[in-house]
């Protein structure tokens, strides 16, 4: 396979990855209320955000410099995140793992990786740098899927 069908390839596998968790969380979504309910809402934006972006890198949709509006919203999202934990908010449908308040500090890292990573994103979207734009998406993805691993609960 050549490094781009495997890229497009481990791309796609992404984007199904991102679809499928944000399909299963919907019930979830609808039993969850308060700051749980808030904080699954703005992770399913951030989806909707990767997944439109993941299309445009991995040439599935049309390379547009305007999706940086996307990772603009994404990176304002992932400064929210932290705020979206308070201590006591686990329990029912929330899928947080407890480590998020056994380690607070490194899950303020893993959200400013995030933050960082989208801003990167943007500015590559920005100046119309499809590589740039690329290793960008990327890099946030494994971001997300850090997090994910360390501070998530799988249900």
């Amino acid at each position: 396979m050549s490094g781009s069908a495997a890229r497009k390839r481990r791309m796609g596998i992404l984007a199904a990855v991102l679809l499928l968790a944000a399909g299963s969380a919907t019930d979830a979504h609808q039993a969850a209320q308060g700051v749980v309910r808030e904080r699954m809402e703005e992770m399913k934006a951030m989806a909707r955000s990767m997944k439109a972006i993941g299309a445009m890198t991995r040439g599935a949709a049309p390379f547009d410099a305007a999706a940086a509006t996307a990772a603009a919203a994404l990176a304002r999202r992932a400064g929210g995140i932290v705020a979206l934990f308070p201590e006591g908010s686990l329990g029912g449908v929330s899928e947080a793992g407890r480590a998020i308040w056994r380690d607070p500090d490194g899950f303020r890292a893993e959200a400013d990786a995030l933050i960082a990573a989208a801003h990167a994103l943007e500015t590559s979207l920005r100046a119309g740098d499809r590589p740039g734009a690329d290793r960008a998406f990327r890099t946030v993805a494994r971001s997300c899927s850090a997090c994910h691993r360390d501070y998530r609960v799988a249900r």
